[in-house]
């Protein structure tokens, strides 16, 4: 085989078939390499995954490779007039910004996001699991990630939620073992 790629990726689940579909919809020509051994393969289903919740494993690798597979590399322009204009690559420069203005009642304040001495846009500070610097406000997706596509944003927004059911569930450990200890005394 005397083929050459761009990008190998190596493992053919989720995270190597989403990698390989970003790089493709980039004109990068890819070989995924799978040994078929998915790690999640004795699971039944797939959960938490918005739009495939109980999807099987199986089935959410063969909808991926169909993706991939399915990938056109063309690149085109629409002007304003309706006319499109192929090109072999469309470069822009987008200023992104949080879409925080409901935040900012409560003290959520985007700041600006610097990459290489350009500001590319505003985003909310946080911590890993979302949260702000603003007591009980998490933030998810774009608002905290300017980077962040659509899957990266539900596996945020799942993080989130499932940050803040801790957050929550200690508070009302802390108000049960308060309330037990003033029953017992």
């Amino acid at each position: 085989m005397d083929e050459r790629y761009d990008v190998v990726v190596i493992g053919g689940g989720a995270a190597g078939l989403s990698g390989a579909l970003t790089l493709a919809r980039a004109r990068r020509s890819v070989l995924v390499v799978d040994a078929g051994e998915p790690r999640n393969a004795p699971a039944g289903n797939v959960h938490n995954y918005l739009g495939r919740e109980g999807t099987p494993p199986a089935e959410l690798v063969a909808i991926g490779r169909g993706e991939v597979a399915a990938l056109e590399g063309s690149a085109a322009v629409r002007l304003t007039s309706g006319e499109v204009i192929e090109r072999d690559a469309v470069v822009v420069a987008p200023m992104f910004s949080a879409n925080a203005d409901l935040l900012a009642g409560l003290g959520a304040t985007p700041v600006p996001l610097e990459m290489n001495g350009t500001v590319m846009g505003t985003h909310l500070l946080t911590d890993p699991t979302g949260r702000t610097d603003v007591p009980g406000v998490w933030v998810a997706g774009n608002a905290g990630d300017l980077s962040a596509q659509v899957i990266v944003a539900a596996a945020q927004g799942l993080r989130a939620g499932a940050m803040i059911n801790a957050d929550l569930t200690t508070e009302d450990t802390g108000r049960a073992v308060a309330e037990r200890r003033s029953v017992a005394a």
